[in-house]
């Protein structure tokens, strides 16, 4: 299903908004400069591929909804997944010059994006400086949370790896670190989505949940994880105070004058 925008009333209200691309935008004026971009809604059930590999690179896809996986294959046919999006991520950017996707992105459940074409998002970029500053960091902060996933996949224990992952979704689906025991939410993840982003085997990742669940740390099973004891949740997944904000989402910092952004 592909739908057009023809109005800014639905960017104004876009539930991607306050995580996503056009957060900084403010507006009447700023909402009706996206026009040119002319962006269009799409709609994928689970399981679909969005975009493969060798796909050529023609739009940015800021989510509106749904969870997506950003993933790799192997020569010897496994895969990594690098990266878990739901709303307000931002996948298919890549730099001048690269021009195939390189990555497979997945629908996990029901997903809809805001589909730009690449060619027309650039073209905004050089007018819109707030945009542009919202895209590096947003660049930024992916990576930070993409480098800090993989040093744990490569240097920690299973139930650490498991344990991470876990906190890391739960928190990125809330939006704050704040949770108390008996937290419950919804993951449209399986225990092989969990193998493809630890580096460990569907069967090890079922022991690591059990053992996290005989410990009373988290209850993972059904796509329905509920937080046990959060406070040995976090002690178990070994996270940094600054790979947890990332995952938040903030908004980006306004500059200052005269000394260094806060």
């Amino acid at each position: 299903m592909v739908a057009h925008r023809p109005s800014t009333t639905i960017c104004r209200f876009c539930a991607a908004r306050p995580r996503g691309l056009c957060k900084d935008m403010q507006t009447e004026a700023e909402f009706e400069t996206l026009q040119v971009l002319q962006y269009r809604t799409r709609s994928f059930r689970a399981g679909t591929q969005i975009y493969g590999p060798h796909d050529v690179k023609t739009h940015v896809y800021n989510i509106t909804s749904g969870w997506v996986s950003l993933c790799h294959e192997l020569p010897d046919g496994h895969r990594q997944i690098s990266q878990f999006l739901t709303t307000g991520g931002l996948i298919g950017y890549r730099p001048v010059g690269q021009a195939f996707n390189g990555e497979i992105a997945t629908a996990l459940d029901e997903v809809t994006v805001c589909a730009v074409p690449s060619q027309h998002l650039s073209a905004l970029l050089e007018r819109q400086l707030s945009l542009n500053r919202r895209l590096i960091w947003m660049l930024g902060r992916d990576g930070l949370v993409t480098s800090h996933r993989l040093a744990c996949v490569g240097q920690s224990k299973a139930l650490t790896r498991v344990a991470y992952l876990l906190l890391e979704l739960l928190i990125m689906t809330t939006g704050h670190t704040g949770h108390g025991d008996g937290t419950t939410v919804q993951l449209p993840l399986t225990q092989s989505h969990i193998a493809d982003a630890t580096g460990l085997t569907a069967i090890h990742v079922n022991r690591m949940v059990k053992q996290l669940r005989q410990d009373a740390i988290v209850d993972f099973h059904s796509s329905t994880l509920k937080v046990l004891n959060y406070s040995s949740l976090k002690q178990a997944a070994q996270v940094s105070q600054d790979v947890k904000e990332a995952w938040i989402i903030q908004s980006v910092p306004a500059p200052q004058s005269g000394g260094a952004t806060a």
